[in-house]
C-alpha cells in the first residue's frame, strides 16, 4: 500500500489554491445559487476541477455522498494518479469489480491509506457518516492535533461517536473545519454532498495555509491585524495579502525583529465576516469585523456568541447576572440570548473606563453624564443590586449607570437596544 507524504499533499493543495468567488457569478450548477449555505464552497471545489455534479446540470446538495463519491473527490483533490481499467485488477473489493464507475479512484484511495473496505467489501454505495468522513480527511490532507491555538473548545457530543474516530473529529474541530453553534458535531449523522465539499474546502484552506507558515492571525484593533509566521517569511510579499468582503487594506509591512506581517484596513466591517487571502487564496482564518458597533471596541449586537468567541478568544469569567447569561473579557462583556440555540449577543456590560459609550465613559458622575448627553435624567436606587442607578436613553439604546451614591462615579454600564 502506497502512503501518501506531506509532499505529496501540500503539492496538491497548492496546486488547489482556493479561489475567491464573486458574487455576480453565474452558478455552477442550476440547483446550488448564491443562497445555499455551501455555495461559495461548491463553486471553488467546481473551479478546482474536484466537483462536476451530474450530467443534467445539478449538484444536489441536499443529497447523501456515497463511498464511491467520496473516494473520486478525494482523488482528485490529492491529484493521486488513476490506473487505466486494464491495469486495474479484476476486482478490486468483492463489490468493486475493474469496471466499476468507481473503479479507479477506489483503487487509488485505498493505495493511498486514505479509504479502506471491510470483509473485502468496499460498500461504494453506501452513505458516509460524519464521524467516517473525519477519519477520511485527517487522513488524506494529513492533519495533526494542535496543542496550542486553534480551537480547543470540546466536541459537545464526542463521546457518542466510535471510539477509532474520536481522535479525529477533535482535529477537525481544531482547524475549525467543522463548526456548529452548539459545539456538537453529530457524528452518525450522514453527510450531504453539499456538506462535504464545505468540509473539503476548508481542509484545503487549512493546507494552504499551513505552506504558507502562518500560525495564527491577532485581531490587534478595528483597524490592525498581526499576521505571524513560522520562522521562514522571506519568501512572501506583504502586498500580496488581502481580505475578502468589504475590508481593503491601507497598509501591509513586516515588523522588524519579528516574523509578522502587520496589515492596516482602511476601516472595519459591520458585522461582517472576512477572510485572510494571499495571491488571491484563501486562508483557513476568518474574523468578524468590530468596526461596525455603536460601542467602541465591542462585536455589534445580533452577533452569535461562537462568533464572539472565535474574534475574542476564551472568556475569561462567564455566567448569569440581572441582564441575563454573560461572557466576560477583562472589564467589559457580553449579554446573549440563552433561549436561542445560536445565543445571539443582546446586550454589553461595560466596565472598562477606557471603553467610548457615545463619547460617555464609565467613571463619569450623573452629572457629568447629564451634560454630555444634554439630559436631565435622576437617580434612582435599585434594590436587586443594591446600587443607585442612572437609566438613560441614547440613540436607540438604554444605557443604565451603576454607582454607590446617587453624586458618586459610576461603576459600569449595561446597555441594551430598546425594545
Amino acid at each position: 500500500m502506497k502512503k501518501l507524504t506531506s509532499v505529496m499533499v501540500t503539492m496538491a493543495a497548492m496546486a488547489l489554491v482556493p479561489s475567491v468567488i464573486q458574487a455576480n457569478e453565474d452558478p455552477a450548477f442550476f440547483d446550488v445559487d448564491a443562497t445555499n449555505t455551501h455555495y461559495e464552497a461548491i463553486e471553488r471545489m467546481t473551479d478546482r476541477g474536484i466537483i462536476q455534479g451530474y450530467q443534467d446540470g445539478t449538484y444536489r446538495p441536499s443529497a447523501n455522498i456515497s463511498r464511491g463519491q467520496v473516494a473520486t473527490l478525494i482523488a482528485r483533490a490529492l491529484e493521486l494518479q488513476l490506473p487505466a481499467e486494464e491495469e486495474l485488477p479484476a476486482s478490486i473489493y468483492r463489490d468493486v469489480r475493474q469496471d466499476h464507475i468507481q473503479a479507479a479512484a477506489i483503487y487509488a484511495v485505498q493505495e493511498a491509506g486514505v479509504m479502506t473496505g471491510n470483509n473485502d467489501y468496499f460498500n461504494p454505495s453506501a452513505q458516509i457518516s460524519r464521524e467516517q468522513m473525519a477519519t477520511v480527511l485527517v487522513r488524506a490532507f494529513e492533519l495533526e492535533r494542535i496543542v496550542e491555538g486553534g480551537n480547543q473548545d470540546p466536541v459537545t457530543d464526542l463521546t457518542r461517536a466510535s471510539a477509532t474516530h474520536r481522535a479525529n473529529i477533535s482535529i477537525l474541530s481544531q482547524h475549525e473545519i467543522t463548526r456548529t453553534s452548539d459545539g456538537s458535531f453529530r457524528p452518525r449523522s450522514q453527510v450531504t454532498r453539499g456538506q462535504f465539499a464545505s468540509f473539503m474546502d476548508r481542509a484545503l484552506s487549512v493546507i494552504y495555509t499551513q505552506e504558507l507558515g502562518i500560525t495564527r492571525v491577532q485581531q490587534v484593533d478595528d483597524y490592525t491585524f498581526d499576521v505571524h509566521f513560522t520562522d521562514d517569511i522571506e519568501r512572501l510579499s506583504p502586498d500580496n495579502f488581502s481580505f475578502d468582503g468589504d475590508v481593503d487594506i491601507l497598509d501591509a509591512y513586516r515588523l522588524e525583529g519579528l516574523e509578522t506581517i502587520r496589515l492596516i484596513t482602511i476601516e472595519a466591517t459591520f458585522g461582517v465576516r472576512s477572510t485572510l487571502l494571499y495571491q488571491e487564496g484563501r486562508t483557513s482564518y476568518s474574523f468578524l469585523g468590530t468596526g461596525g458597533s455603536d460601542i467602541e471596541g465591542m462585536l455589534p449586537m445580533g452577533t452569535l456568541l461562537d462568533e464572539v468567541i472565535k474574534t475574542k478568544g476564551t472568556p475569561n469569567n462567564e455566567g448569569f447576572f440581572l441582564g441575563g447569561p454573560y461572557v466576560l473579557y477583562d472589564k467589559n462583556g457580553y449579554f446573549y440570548d440563552y433561549f436561542d440555540d445560536t445565543h445571539p449577543v443582546t446586550g454589553y456590560w461595560i466596565g472598562n473606563p477606557t471603553t467610548s459609550i457615545f463619547g460617555a465613559r464609565v467613571g463619569m458622575t450623573l452629572e457629568e453624564l447629564n451634560s454630555h448627553f444634554g439630559t436631565n435624567v435622576r437617580a434612582s436606587f435599585s434594590e436587586d443590586e443594591g446600587m443607585y442607578t442612572f437609566d438613560f436613553k441614547i440613540n436607540g439604546y438604554d444605557l443604565w449607570f451603576s454607582a454607590e451614591r446617587p453624586t458618586g462615579k459610576s461603576t459600569d454600564v449595561i446597555i441594551q437596544k430598546q425594545s
